[in-house]
C-alpha cells in the first residue's frame, strides 16, 4: 500500500538529503521500467496490421497536336565578333522567315547561344595555338499547326539553318489524357485486389495507401534536310500516356 503524503514516506529514510534523493531517483527510474514494460506487453497482444498490395497499369494512346522544332545556326571565323555577326544574321533570316510563315514570336524562343574558341594542338612542338572562334545559336519553334511542321524544316534549312535538335511531338492536353489513364490504371488495380482477397478468402477493409506513377516519353525526330529530299516529310504518329497505381489494403 502506498503511503498516504510523502513526508510519511520519507520518514524512515536517512537524515542525509542527497541519499533520499538519490533513493527517489532510482525509485522513479523503477516506476518508468515497470510501466514502458506494460505497454510493450499490450502492444505485443494486439493484432499485426496485415495487408495486400497491388498496381494497375494503363495506357492511352493520343495523336499530338503540337510539334517543338529546334533549329541552329552554327558559324566559324578567327575574328569572335565576325563569327557573331555573320551567325546573328543567318538566324535573323530565319526567324523573320519563320514568323512570316504565321509563327506568333512568342512561339520561338532561344534554346542555347554559345561563343567557343577552336585551338589547334601541335603535337611535334607540343604547343596548343588559337585557330579561331565557333558560335552556336539554337532556337525552338512551337509549331501548333503540324501541318506546317514540314514547310518550317524547308524554311529553315533554305535560309541557313546547319544543325538541327530535331522534332519533338507532345500533347496540348496532356492532363486530360494523364487523368484516363489513371482512372483506369485504378480500376484494374482496384479489380486485382478484388480477386486476390476472394482467392485468399480475406475481407478488404480499404486502401491505407495509394500512390501514382506517370510515363510520358515522346521520341524525337530526326529532321532530313532539302539536300536529302526535296520536302521535309513529318509523321506524329502517336503518343502513348501511361500510367500506373500502387494501392495497400489492409484486412
Amino acid at each position: 500500500m502506498w503511503p498516504a503524503s510523502m513526508k510519511e514516506w520519507t520518514s524512515g529514510l536517512p537524515a542525509n538529503p542527497g541519499s533520499t534523493l538519490l533513493l527517489l531517483f532510482v525509485v522513479l527510474a523503477g516506476l518508468s521500467g515497470v510501466s514502458q514494460a506494460a505497454d510493450l506487453e499490450a502492444s505485443d497482444q494486439g493484432e499485426s496490421l496485415k495487408t495486400l498490395t497491388v498496381s494497375g497499369t494503363a495506357t492511352v494512346n493520343a495523336t499530338p497536336d503540337i510539334a517543338y522544332i529546334t533549329v541552329g545556326v552554327v558559324t566559324e571565323h578567327t575574328d569572335a565578333r565576325v563569327a557573331q555577326q555573320r551567325n546573328a544574321e543567318q538566324m535573323g533570316r530565319i526567324v523573320e522567315q519563320i514568323k512570316n510563315a504565321g509563327i506568333r514570336p512568342e512561339d520561338i524562343k532561344t534554346l542555347s547561344f554559345t561563343i567557343h574558341p577552336r585551338h589547334r594542338y601541335d603535337r611535334e612542338n607540343r604547343e596548343s595555338s588559337l585557330e579561331g572562334y565557333t558560335v552556336n545559336n539554337s532556337v525552338q519553334v512551337t509549331v501548333r499547326d503540324l501541318s506546317k511542321a514540314g514547310d518550317i524544316v524547308d524554311m529553315a534549312s533554305r535560309y541557313g539553318m546547319n544543325i538541327s535538335g530535331g522534332i519533338r511531338f507532345a500533347l496540348s492536353d496532356y492532363e486530360a489524357h494523364y487523368r484516363k489513364a489513371l482512372s483506369e490504371a485504378g480500376t484494374v488495380a482496384q479489380g486485382r485486389a478484388k480477386v486476390l482477397a476472394e482467392s485468399l478468402g480475406v475481407l478488404l477493409k480499404g486502401p491505407v495507401s495509394v500512390s501514382e506513377q506517370s510515363r510520358y516519353e515522346p521520341s524525337p525526330m530526326p529532321i532530313r534536310t532539302m539536300v536529302e529530299a526535296q520536302t521535309t516529310p513529318v509523321e506524329s504518329g502517336t503518343i502513348s500516356v501511361q500510367a500506373t497505381v500502387h494501392v495497400i489494403y489492409d484486412f
